[in-house]
């Protein structure tokens, strides 16, 4: 059975109150695959690495460190419903969410194994004008936690609509908006096919806010490519 949260808190970042909508599944039992993670101890915390995040564990190390050294340094990307994305360094590759413990609707690994799910979907329809970043893993330290990711350059689509008038590069508001709807009818349907758990993909979170626009990358069908950002 589905219910419809309301989440209403505190955003520390932000100072101001938070409101978001989502629905989820009522004493669901999960039908998640373990989520394969590395874990290493830091002097106050754990870091659990995917294979992507092994790959950077230099890089991920680094960033953190910088980050939890001065916060006010870093380059705030966005904040969403659950946290606030930075990024430390101006040309660095890595993303830190630093999640608000007062709205945190799920767990770092349920938001990352949502993120590797859609991922394998985009792969599976071979859809090449939609990415997913990659998923590096996620840090527990002083009681808050922190999703790392891959930075992907571009500005989300509700932005980018309000901002960007009529035109970008002689590239339609209509051409960009047909791309997310079939991008989103396509993975909608890939999930409701396969029967895939509300809990690892949830329709109403693929939406404007969580979609980035790089109109830097061409696909073979577009001449842009949209980004999935974490859910």
């Amino acid at each position: 059975m589905l219910r419809d949260v309301l989440v209403r808190g505190f955003n520390s970042e932000t100072g101001q109150q938070v409101t978001c909508i989502t629905n989820r599944r009522d004493n669901s039992v999960s039908e998640n695959p373990i989520l394969s993670l590395r874990t290493f101890k830091l002097k106050d915390g754990d870091l659990h690495l995917t294979t992507h995040g092994l790959a950077h564990f230099p890089q991920v190390l680094r960033a953190f460190k910088s980050f939890k050294k001065d916060p006010t340094l870093a380059e705030k990307l966005g904040n969403g419903c659950e946290g606030v994305a930075y990024r430390t360094q101006k040309h660095s590759t890595i993303v830190i969410k630093r999640l608000d413990s007062n709205l945190i609707l799920r767990s770092p690994e349920q938001r990352i194994l949502t993120m590797e799910t859609i991922s394998q979907a985009v792969s599976d329809l071979g859809i090449d004008y939609l990415r997913v970043p990659k998923q590096y893993g996620y840090i527990s330290a002083n009681h808050e936690k922190y999703i790392i990711m891959q930075h992907v350059p571009g500005v989300n689509l509700e932005a980018y609509f309000s901002t960007r008038g009529i035109q970008s590069r002689g590239i339609s508001n209509a051409l960009v908006e047909q791309a997310f709807n079939e991008a989103k009818s396509l993975i909608d349907n890939y999930f409701n096919k396969n029967v895939i758990s509300l809990d690892r993909y949830n329709p109403s979170d693929f939406r404007l806010i969580n979609v980035l626009i790089n109109t830097n990358e061409r696909s073979s069908r577009y001449p842009f490519v949209l980004y999935v950002l974490d859910q």
